[in-house]
């Protein structure tokens, strides 16, 4: 899968239009109503694909922080693997809004838009449906083909990352499965969340934050982390700034948001709400 350059995406992103109409709907609802599957720039279509893939990055970019914060409010024995999952959540929204800034989106087996000329001045994007994913994965879930196209299109991405973040773009143990499988391990296995509790009761230490974090949720936690620091110097590089999250209030630009609704903020006590002895028994 072939997406942008650095210095194409910095670019790409720049010609950001607040365009109205179709671009402003999630990006799957858009890719099903476009009528020509390659869009040039300077043509019909090339400013709304752009302007909502740009848009779907900042949305994806505040959920992934999220994500990463509020799995700390998870790190107890009793909750740990639902941590993990929400970790997971966390890198794959990151993974999200880099890829969509640049000029990828993977959805499968829905919907996959590649870059075919990243020349800026005449970018060039072919979005394929369903068919567009023959051939480039011998994955079948949808998330296990996400990742492995993702870390296939960031090989050409290497040589501009910092290299303290290189990792984040690359497979765990070169095997891209590494994240999904173990997120649906612990999602729907009860007895490897319980181990995992049992693990983070036996090792977890505050004061050795994260290297406490039993096994695959340290390296999750380091993953998400890495992924999103990545992701967030590219949207400060490129100046990523749509008004993808102006519904939400206070008003102002990503930081602030994501100061206000993600860091300054504790979540409501409504645990009088649950009787423990309706569930303690």
């Amino acid at each position: 899968m072939k997406i942008l350059d650095y210095k194409e995406a910095k670019h790409f992103c720049s010609g950001y239009q607040a365009t109205a109409g179709p671009s402003t709907m999630s990006i799957a609802r858009f890719l099903q109503s476009i009528k020509r599957p390659n869009l040039k720039e300077g043509a019909a279509g090339f400013n709304d694909l752009r302007d909502c893939l740009l848009r779907n990055s900042e949305r994806s970019l505040f959920l992934s922080v999220s994500n990463l914060r509020r799995s700390l409010d998870l790190m107890m024995s009793s909750s740990a693997g639902w941590a993990y999952v929400t970790l997971y959540y966390g890198a794959f929204y990151a993974a999200s809004a880099l890829i969509g800034m640049f000029g990828g989106h993977i959805d499968a087996p829905s919907h996959l838009v590649e870059v075919q000329d990243g020349s800026p001045g005449k970018q060039e994007f072919k979005v394929f449906g369903r068919s567009g994913f023959s051939g480039r994965s011998t994955f079948k879930g949808s998330h296990q083909i996400f990742w492995d196209l993702f870390y296939k299109a960031c090989l050409t991405l290497q040589p501009w990352v910092d290299p303290a973040l290189t990792f984040a773009i690359k497979p765990v143990g070169s095997d891209p499965d590494w994240q999904i499988r173990n997120r649906n391990d612990l999602n729907y296995n009860s007895y490897s969340s319980i181990e995992l509790s049992r693990a983070f009761q036996l090792k977890f230490d505050p004061a050795a934050r994260p290297i406490s974090f039993p096994g695959v949720l340290n390296t999750q936690f380091e993953v998400t982390e890495g992924l999103i620091a990545l992701t967030l110097n590219c949207a400060v590089d490129f100046g990523l700034d749509t008004d993808a999250l102006a519904p939400l209030t206070p008003t102002g630009k990503r930081s602030v948001k994501l100061k206000d609704l993600v860091f300054n903020v504790t979540p409501a006590d409504l645990s009088h709400r649950v009787t423990p002895a309706r569930v303690c028994r």
